[in-house]
């Protein structure tokens, strides 16, 4: 089994979802989009420029796994969010009952 190969950028695009704008930006340490973790194109040639397969697949697993830690602060917020509100409601229901 070959543990990487080279892969082309219309592979690269198609395998993020990402189209050539945005992979270079990524790669470009002044954009607004910058990701150091971002994999680095490997030079082959002077036109030549190809990213290493298991880079990309660490990455994108990286990706996932950032996405799956977020997902559960993102539970414990809206969580919170919804207790607060009731909170709030249930302090605005005596309010209005001690008024009447």
């Amino acid at each position: 089994m070959i543990p990487f190969y080279f892969m082309p950028l219309p592979e690269l695009e198609r395998t993020t979802g990402q189209g050539k704008s945005l992979i270079y930006e990524k790669l470009n340490p002044k954009s607004d989009k910058y990701d150091p973790d971002f994999p680095k194109p490997v030079v082959l040639s002077r036109r030549c420029v190809r990213w290493r397969s298991d880079e990309v697949r660490a990455w994108m697993d990286a990706r996932s796994a950032d996405r799956d830690v977020g997902h559960s602060e993102r539970q414990e917020q809206a969580r919170n969010a919804g207790k607060a509100s009731a909170a709030k409601r249930k302090a605005s229901a005596i309010e209005l009952a001690s008024k009447a």
